[in-house]
């Protein structure tokens, strides 16, 4: 039994022959036929079922994985012994033996009959044990060409690169790509904690996405905690929030920037002088922000996400002298807490106590306690902004 492709282009016919003839290919054309090394680029899926009747299981399985090498590689094994225990014990080696000779299947039966550092050799790769190691715990969908041409772009341009993967229990797609797009990452625990999806061709933009403007950052040395602190996170969440923080720090401080040269203020001037008319307020726990520097720091600190105070009018009032903005602290630990801001218009309501928290400072100290929040409170009640301060 045997399959007979036309190909009317160029006037020849291929005659493959089933796994008890041979499983050669024949080339017909102008008259003439010669066998010859050509093979079918398709998928075993797409093959009759009796065509593939003969060959044996164990060997059918192991070059399915292989798309439209496949067949090519049950003719290798169908050749020599050789290439069928190395299809059996190391399909990959054989596979990349398929790529490198594209049109002859001599060499590939020649070499792996010397055993497989001669393949390697031959194919101008390491003859290492380490390297026959790697391959063995790749785990790539190789008929997706992306990763087929990604590893070759490994093995060939980087023959030393594959060391850097060898404490990998396992290598998927996602780390020999990254190996390249992002070398610093490289046995992090961000990348072993990336999920892959063979079926799923998003899955790489929704990579790149978040990592993409975090490796800038971090190539800049803008990124919080630096490489350490991008290669110990577990979630890309986790990095797109971070990515996040930095943009909008980046944002306010093009906001001050601009609201500063509009107003004619800079740290060459002092601020308003809304903190002689609220001195009579401040405590070791509750101190006024009165110098420019200051200013800078407490606006970073805002995170727009959790608080809509945050605007270009809050920080234009500040500059103007008709908000103040305070620091909650604790006087023991000498920490910021959080930041108040205190209206001085006539027009505020609730004016002996009007006040509200801006943002909580530091990774682990959560939001502000009900204690300091009362503390606030009675003590604006007991020092209430006086008539006369009032601009």
């Amino acid at each position: 039994m045997a399959l007979r492709y036309e190909i009317q282009e160029i006037g020849t016919s291929l005659l493959v022959e089933n796994w008890q003839a041979g499983l050669r290919c024949l080339s017909q054309s102008a008259g003439s036929a010669e066998y010859q090394d050509a093979h079918l680029p398709l998928p075993l899926s797409h093959l009759p079922d009796h065509f593939l009747a003969g060959i044996p299981d164990e060997l059918k399985g192991a070059a399915a994985p292989y798309g439209e090498l496949a067949l090519r590689l049950l003719s290798l094994a169908r050749q020599h012994a050789s290439c069928a225990e190395l299809l059996k014990l190391r399909p990959i080696l054989l596979f990349l033996a398929a790529l490198y000779w594209p049109q002859d299947n001599l060499p590939i039966v020649k070499h792996a009959a010397c055993g497989q550092r001669a393949l390697l050799h031959a194919m101008g790769l390491a003859p290492r044990r380490s390297l026959l190691r790697f391959l063995d715990r790749l785990r790539l969908n190789l008929a997706i060409e992306w990763q087929r041409d990604y590893l070759r772009l490994f093995l060939y341009e980087e023959p030393e690169a594959y060391l850097a993967l060898r404490h990998e229990p396992r290598i998927g797609p996602v780390q020999l790509f990254l190996l390249f797009h992002a070398p610093e990452l490289t046995g992090s625990v961000l990348i072993r904690s990336l999920p892959h999806h063979d079926d799923d061709g998003l899955w790489l933009s929704r990579l790149l996405d978040p990592l993409n403007p975090a490796l800038a950052l971090a190539r800049a040395g803008r990124f919080p905690g630096s490489w350490q602190a991008l290669r110990n996170m577990v979630e890309l969440a986790e990095v797109s929030d971070t990515v996040l923080k930095v943009e909008q720090a980046d944002d306010r401080a093009y906001q001050f920037q601009y609201l500063c040269e509009r107003l004619q203020l800079d740290e060459q001037h002092p601020l308003p002088d809304s903190g002689k008319r609220l001195s009579h307020l401040q405590t070791p726990w509750l101190q006024q922000v009165v110098s420019w520097p200051e200013l800078d720091v407490a606006c970073a600190r805002m995170n727009p996400r959790r608080c809509e105070l945050w605007s270009q009018t809050m920080l234009n009032d500040i500059l103007r002298g008709r908000q103040a903005l305070f620091r909650l602290c604790s006087p023991r630990r000498k920490r910021v807490l959080g930041w108040v801001r205190m209206s001085l218009a006539p027009s505020a309501p609730d004016q002996p106590a009007f006040t509200s928290l801006i943002e909580v400072t530091g990774p682990k100290v959560g939001r502000v306690s009900r204690y300091w929040v009362r503390r606030l409170y009675c003590h604006l009640l007991t020092h209430p902004l006086r008539p006369g301060n009032r601009p």
